[in-house]
Parts: structure tokens; C-alpha cells; sequence
């Protein structure tokens, strides 16, 4: 995976509520086991992260106390996890780094996007480029990947002598995602897909097997355009938050980049 990949994985969407969530105050006094204090913040960060699992907030006594609860059979437990040493394991101290690591970046570039919010001019922009700006036509299409153009000219072969497209795509395409359904990508815009692969979809005359394979960087294809059709684009407010998160993972893909160009890393 990509440096950015796992980083956007790690700081992903969803737990970026945690810098907007507002604190759930559990507990109305303090409360110590084995002498040891829970603050009142380890409350609240402990409500912030039930709620984000799904858990409703409904600020009553009883939830409170069942937050509290569990907040203190969590000490108990890392209590007991101590006495036995298990904190002093490699892997869980490994595990326990990682996860202050993951909360530290997740505070950092959530601050950083506070600071440099999309705005709705950008994201009109991308809607008009990207969306209503399109090719106004959407194919659907079917496709066998394979490794090499050699393998790539021999299903060509194959399909010429009468063999099932279907069959083949099942049997030998490495994209087992379309290959499970016989090759069938579905309904698509010509901006969706790489551009060879557009390029060539939009040349091919409909229900017939192309004749040369196409290279892209996934691979050589072999393409069958089965229909089009007038593609009429969604409204901009019914994309727009998918724009949104389109745009907040350009901006955190090129500041992580940004970072770790700044950034002494020896291997």
C-alpha cells in the first residue's frame, strides 16, 4: 500500500468526527478504582467513541452511568493487564504506539482541514468540470484483463472461433470483480474509466469484439461495447458531498505528501 494509501486509511472520513463531536458528559463527580483517578476527559473521549460506533446519545442518567460503567471496567482490566505485564510485551507496546500515533495525525490533519475548509466554489467547479461537464453518454461494456499482450491476441483468437465471451472472462480475467459476472462492467461514463480504455470504448462499434488489445496500466483488454445511452448528470446538490469527500482526499493526499517530502526518512 502507498504511503498516503495507509495514511488515508488510517485517518479516513469517519474519524475525523472525532475532532467535531461534542463531549458527552457522563459522570457528575470523580470517580477513582484502586486509587487510580478517571478524569472526566477520559469520559468524554470514551462517549465520543461509543457514539461514533453507533451507540445513541441520549444524555440520561442511566446512559451516563452505563458510560461510566464501562469506562471502569476498561481501568480495571488495564489494570490487571499491568500487574501481569502484558503492557510490557513488544507487540503491545508496538500496538499502543500505533494507536497514539493514529491519534495524534488524525488531530493534525483534522485541524488542518478546519484551516483550509473546501469551499462551495470548489466544489461547484469540480461539478461543472467533472460531472455536468462530461461526455453527456454512458456505455455499458464488457471486458476480459489479462497480463500480457500474447495471452491478450489468444482470447482474440478464441472469441473469433466462436467461444464464449462470458466464459472466457470467468475462467481467465484478472479483474475477478467483473470476471465473476463474465466481464460485465455495468453502465459507465467514458470519464470513469483510464483513458486508453475510454478512448477505445468510444471508437468500438457496438456488440462487436475488439480486435486489437488495449494497454492500459492495469493490463491488456479485450473489449466489447454492448449499448449507450444519453446520460443525463445528477444535480449538483445531490453529488455534492460526494464532491466534498472527493476534494478533502485530494487535500490530505498532497499534505501528507507535502510532509513527507519535508521529512528525513532512512531505510
Amino acid at each position: 500500500m502507498k504511503p498516503v494509501s495507509l495514511l488515508m486509511a488510517i485517518v479516513g472520513s469517519s474519524s475525523l468526527l472525532m475532532l467535531t463531536a461534542l463531549p458527552i458528559q457522563a459522570a457528575d463527580s470523580t470517580v477513582k478504582v484502586n486509587g487510580k483517578t478517571i478524569s472526566q476527559e477520559m469520559i468524554d473521549a470514551y462517549a465520543e467513541i461509543r457514539a461514533r460506533g453507533g451507540a445513541p446519545a441520549t444524555g440520561t442518567p442511566e446512559e451516563k452511568q452505563q458510560i461510566l460503567d464501562e469506562v471502569i471496567n476498561l481501568e480495571i482490566f488495564s489494570q490487571v493487564a499491568e500487574k501481569e505485564g502484558l503492557d510490557k510485551k513488544p507487540n503491545v507496546i508496538a500496538q499502543l504506539d500505533l494507536q497514539k500515533n493514529r491519534l495524534l495525525a488524525n488531530l493534525v490533519i483534522g485541524e488542518y482541514l478546519q484551516k483550509n475548509p473546501i469551499k462551495e466554489e470548489s466544489l461547484k467547479a469540480t461539478y461543472d468540470k467533472e460531472i455536468a461537464g462530461g461526455s453527456g453518454k454512458e456505455y455499458k461494456a464488457r471486458h476480459i484483463l489479462v497480463k500480457t499482450e500474447q495471452e491478450a491476441k489468444d482470447i482474440i483468437k478464441e472469441l473469433d472461433a466462436g467461444k464464449d465471451f462470458a466464459t472466457i472472462a470467468k475462467a481467465k480475467s484478472t479483474d475477478t470483480g467483473s470476471g465473476a459476472q463474465g466481464g460485465d462492467l455495468g453502465w459507465f461514463p467514458l470519464e470513469q474509466m483510464v483513458k486508453p480504455f475510454s478512448d477505445a470504448v468510444s471508437k468500438q462499434e457496438k456488440g462487436k469484439v475488439s480486435k486489437t488489445p488495449i494497454k492500459t496500466d492495469f493490463g491488456w483488454h479485450i473489449i466489447i461495447v454492448d449499448d449507450s445511452r444519453a446520460a443525463t448528470p445528477p444535480p449538483f446538490d445531490q453529488v455534492k458531498d460526494q464532491i466534498r469527500q472527493k476534494l478533502t482526499r485530494d487535500v490530505v493526499e498532497a499534505y501528507v505528501m507535502k510532509a513527507r517530502a519535508t521529512a528525513k526518512i532512512e531505510k
